[in-house]
């Protein structure tokens, strides 16, 4: 790492990859990797190795316009190893690692791999907490077909109740193991822009042994302790998690999948293969999405602008489809606006899954969200806001939110809505009900900021 000057440093890294694969990598990262990059690619021959140096421009963080320089090791057979340089003060090998993973490794894979693909339907199961699920079924064309749906459908007057929604993904892959990554994170987006629409979190479903009391035959209570989970009785699965704790049903038992053990003081990591997951093969590979004619759709006529409340059924935009199809498109044309709204609704969806828990952290995070999203404008927390709340705006309670509460919770620990100094005697506790004020008057603010933008940027005004 050499000085260029005060303000400038050369970040260089290097990566081996040993490919074992006979590729054009010109073909490859000319149409994956380098895309719309205007890149200049120079090739010399040296010995037995072809060194392919491609200089481009590119983004890293926030950082537009910086000058790259990718190159690659191959011999005929085997790519061997690239590496990665640029010049900036503020970025380092971290940033560089990510980025080879992000934007190099991921799509050149996708480049190799592409001529051997098939066809999956892979489902990835979520849970949300309401009154009631989400009802019906919401086939929608987003890069990738998906198929939303309530695994079960029932109600209970209590608004944390589980409900698990079921999302099938078609993609084209490899083996099972990069199907069903690919379904995963496209799942894992899908529903952070959904929570952002609907205002309602989507958690992962993580089985676990909890206490349960339940009445025997004389209506009695009876403490008992079992292992959460679910069942689907369509693929004849039962279902811990979204990873290894998928078991088919006439053959119950979670031990498979791979064990990884990485020594502190090694650099090899060794791989265990316990059984086998060829029944998921069989239960993905080749299957269709299919009409299902059994559950009415719930629309949301008009505006999604207000917040949730858990004890209301949930009612799904009759203009969802639009909003993911606005949203494959802005990707298309400005991949920088759309990353940071990926990510300002990434950071919401937290907020909607931590608020049960912690009321300061999840308007924190709130806050959070629309300063991310403002980057796509390169406007600040409080311009984002002044702009998209308009007359409406508090410039009091914005100050109070992004310095007592965003500000002091992540930099000083400090928890604004009291979670550590609880009063049960709210009848005297004045300053309890000026809270919870400030609270709905927060979430009501900094979601009208999302959601306008939204309505200004994805064409999602309703008149």
């Amino acid at each position: 790492m050499s000085e260029i000057n005060k303000d400038t440093k050369m970040v260089e890294l290097a990566v081996d990859l040993d490919f074992d694969q006979n590729i054009d990598v010109l073909t490859a990262e000319r149409s994956e990797i380098l895309k719309n990059k205007n890149a200049q690619i120079i090739t010399k021959e040296i010995n037995d190795e072809t060194v392919v140096t491609c200089i481009y421009k590119d983004q890293i963080r926030t950082f537009e316009d910086l000058n790259l320089v990718l190159e690659f090791n191959f011999t005929k057979d085997i790519f061997k190893s690239m590496n990665v340089s640029v010049a900036h003060h503020q970025i380092n090998e971290n940033d560089l690692e990510l980025y080879i993973y992000k934007n190099i490794q991921i799509k050149l894979l996708n480049s190799v791999y592409k001529e051997n693909s098939s066809k999956y339907t892979v489902r990835v199961y979520k849970c949300i907490f309401n009154k009631t699920t989400i009802k019906g079924v919401y086939t929608i064309n987003w890069g990738n077909k998906i198929q939303m749906f309530p695994l079960m459908d029932f109600e209970k007057d209590e608004s944390f109740s589980e409900h698990i929604i079921v999302f099938d993904v078609e993609v084209r892959a490899v083996n099972l193991d990069q199907a069903r990554s690919m379904a995963y994170n496209i799942v894992s987006d899908f529903t952070a822009f959904l929570s952002l629409l609907i205002d309602v979190g989507f958690q992962d479903l993580r089985s676990k042994y909890m206490n349960f009391l339940m009445k025997d035959n004389f209506g009695r209570l009876q403490a008992s302790r079992y292992r959460t989970g679910a069942y689907d009785k369509e693929l004849g699965l039962y279902i811990k998690d979204n990873f290894y704790g998928i078991t088919p049903e006439d053959k119950p038992g979670y031990d498979y999948g791979p064990i990884y053990l990485l020594p502190e003081e090694m650099k090899t990591k060794v791989t265990y293969q316990i059984d086998s997951d060829a029944f998921l093969e069989d239960k993905f590979k080749n299957r269709e999405i299919k009409k299902k004619s059994t559950m009415k759709n719930e629309y949301l006529e008009g505006s999604f602008a207000e917040i949730h409340n858990p004890y209301n059924s949930i009612k799904v935009p009759r203009k969802i489809r639009e909003y993911f199809r606005e949203i494959k498109q802005l990707e298309e044309k400005n991949v920088n606006k759309y990353e940071f709204f990926r990510n300002a609704s990434r950071i919401y969806a937290l907020a909607k899954n931590i608020e049960q828990f912690n009321e300061t952290s999840a308007i924190s995070y709130m806050v959070a969200s629309v300063e991310a999203l403002g980057k796509s404008e390169k406007m600040s927390f409080s311009e984002i806001c002044r702009k998209y709340l308009g007359e409406d705006v508090d410039l009091k309670l914005l100050d109070y939110l992004y310095g007592n509460v965003r500000s002091g919770h992540f930099h000083s620990g400090e928890f604004a809505f009291l979670e550590y100094e609880v009063n049960f005697n709210r009848s005297m506790d004045s300053l309890y009900t000026n809270l919870i004020r400030k609270n709905r008057q927060a979430k009501k603010s900094l979601r009208k900021v999302l959601v306008s933008w939204i309505e200004d940027n994805l064409n999602m005004r309703y008149n």
